[in-house]
C-alpha cells in the first residue's frame, strides 16, 4: 500500500497478517507476480508492509548478488512469482481482515533504535551458505539433518545473533507475539487444536522493518539463497540422489520464544499429512537467538531429534530391532539446523526452572530480556516438486509414525 509506481523489483515476499481459525500461525505470501515501485524505493517497500527488493538494489549489492558471476544466485534478479501455500495449512484467510499492527518509527527504545538500517553483512551470509551447501546436502542425506557445531563456525556473527534477539525482544514490546499451539489428528480424520503452555510465537514480516532489519534482511537473503544452493549442491553432490527441487518463490516463518519454567514442544513432524493436507513443506530451517546459552547451568530447551537407526533406515517402526536414535542439539546463539519437515521428527526438551517477568505476549512496560527466553527463528522451505514429499524410497520414510498423530508446529 501506498507504493508508488515505476521501476521493476524483485518480489521477496508479501506478506498477509491474518488468519482464520483452525489455520496454523505461518507466515503465508501473498499471490503477486510482481511488483511496481520507483527506483532505490526499497526501504519504502519493506516499511510499507511487504518484504522486497528491487532488482537495481540486488544488482548494486544489497543482497550480495552479483549476475556477472557465474553461480545460480544470478537468477534471483529476475522477477519471480510468490505462490501461497495452501490456505488451509498457512494462515491464508478468506474472509478475516487484516491485522496491521501500529509501529512506533525512528525512536530509540533503550535497546534497539526503531528505524535504524540493517548492519547485517548479506554477501557475507550469502557466501557462507553457498560455502556450507555441500556439507548441508551430505548431512541431510545420510541424517536427514545439518547443523552448525559451534558457536565459532555460526552462519552470523554472535554481535548479529544478538542484535536480532534484541529485535526479537522489542517485538515482543510491541505485542506482536501471540499464544503458541498446535494441531492433533483425532481417529485420522478430524483435528483439534492445544496451546503450548509458555510458547509464544509470531509472523515476522516486512511490515517489521523499522523494529526487526536485521532479522528480516537475513529472512530475504536465506530464501533467495538457501533453496538454489542446495538444489545446485545436490546435483554436484549427490547427482544419484534425488533433488528436493527447494522453492524460492515461497515460505512460511514463525519467531518463538519457550519461556523459562518447564516449557516444551511436543514431538512432531512439521509436515505429517503432506499432499493429504495440501502441504509442500519439505526444509526445516531454524536459527537460535540465545546468545548467553549455557547447558552447564541447566538451561534446558534442547532441540530433540528422532533418527533412524544406521542399520535399519527405512524400516517401518514395528520392524524395528533397537529403538531410533536421539540426538540433543543445544539452542546457544548462532546455532542453524536444517531437516525434513515431512520426515523428521523432533521435540523440544523442558526449559530451565525459573519464572518470566511481566506479561509473556505483550506488555511493552513489563517485558524484560530474560536470558533463559529461548527465542528460535524458523523458516519452512516448500518444494517445487511434489513428488518428494513422502517419497517411499527415502530411508527415512517411517520416522514421522513416531510422532503421528500430533501434527505441525
Amino acid at each position: 500500500k501506498d507504493v508508488p509506481p515505476g521501476g521493476n523489483f524483485l518480489l521477496l515476499g508479501s506478506f498477509s497478517r491474518h488468519k482464520a481459525p483452525g489455520q496454523h500461525y505461518h507466515t503465508s505470501r501473498k499471490d503477486l507476480s510482481q511488483i511496481m515501485m520507483a527506483q532505490n524505493g526499497w526501504k519504502r517497500a519493506l516499511r510499507a508492509g511487504a518484504s522486497w527488493l528491487p532488482s537495481s538494489a540486488v544488482r548494486r549489492g544489497f543482497c550480495g548478488c552479483d549476475p556477472s558471476l557465474s553461480s545460480p544466485f544470478a537468477a534471483v534478479t529476475q522477477s519471480t512469482v510468490a505462490r501461497p501455500f495452501s490456505a488451509t495449512k498457512c494462515g491464508l484467510a478468506t474472509a478475516a481482515s487484516n491485522r496491521w499492527h501500529h509501529r512506533p518509527r525512528f525512536f530509540s527504545s533503550g535497546r534497539v533504535v526503531i528505524g535504524a538500517e540493517p548492519i547485517l553483512d548479506m554477501e557475507g551470509l550469502q557466501q557462507s551458505i553457498m560455502k556450507l551447501a555441500p556439507s548441508m546436502v551430505q548431512g541431510l542425506i545420510n541424517e536427514g539433518y545439518w547443523t552448525t557445531t559451534t558457536k565459532k563456525a555460526s552462519i552470523l556473527p554472535m554481535n548479529i545473533i544478538e542484535l536480532i534477539r534484541q529485535q526479537s525482544v522489542e517485538l515482543r514490546r510491541q505485542g506482536r507475539f501471540e499464544q503458541s499451539w498446535s494441531e492433533r489428528v483425532v481417529g485420522g480424520v478430524s483435528t483439534e487444536r492445544f496451546d503450548k503452555e509458555g510458547v509464544f510465537a509470531c509472523e515476522p514480516d516486512g511490515q517489521d522493518y523499522d523494529t526487526a532489519p536485521d532479522m528480516i534482511v537475513y529472512m530475504s537473503v536465506l530464501l533467495q539463497t538457501l533453496p538454489l544452493a542446495l538444489n545446485q549442491a545436490f546435483g554436484l553432490v549427490a547427482p544419484d540422489q534425488p533433488n528436493p527441487e527447494l522453492s524460492n518463490s515461497s515460505f512460511n516463518a514463525k519467531l518463538a520464544v519457550t519461556l523459562p519454567g518447564g516449557s516444551t514442544y511436543p514431538l512432531h513432524v512439521d509436515n505429517p499429512q503432506g499432499l493429504a493436507a495440501n502441504d509442500t513443506r519439505k526444509l526445516t530451517c531454524i536459527l537460535y537467538l540465545n546468545p548467553d546459552y549455557d547447558a552447564s547451568r541447566g538451561d534446558g530447551g534442547e532441540l530433540r531429534l528422532v533418527l533412524g537407526n544406521d542399520n535399519e533406515q527405512g524400516d517401518t517402526i514395528t520392524t524395528m530391532t533397537t529403538p531410533p536414535r536421539q540426538v540433543d542439539l543445544t539452542p546457544e546463539g548462532g546455532r542453524m539446523v536444517l531437516f525434513w519437515s515431512d520426515e523428521i521428527p523432533h521435540e523440544v526438551l523442558p526449559t530451565a526452572p525459573g519464572f518470566f517477568s511481566g506479561d509473556a505476549v505483550g506488555n511493552i512496560d513489563e517485558i524484560v530480556d530474560n536470558p533463559l527466553d529461548r527465542y528460535a527463528l524458523t523458516l519452512w522451505i516448500p518444494t517445487d516438486d511434489i513428488s518428494t514429499i513422502h517419497n517411499e524410497s527415502s530411508q527415512f520414510r517411517s520416522l514421522r509414525e513416531l510422532a503421528f498423530p500430533v501434527v505441525s508446529s
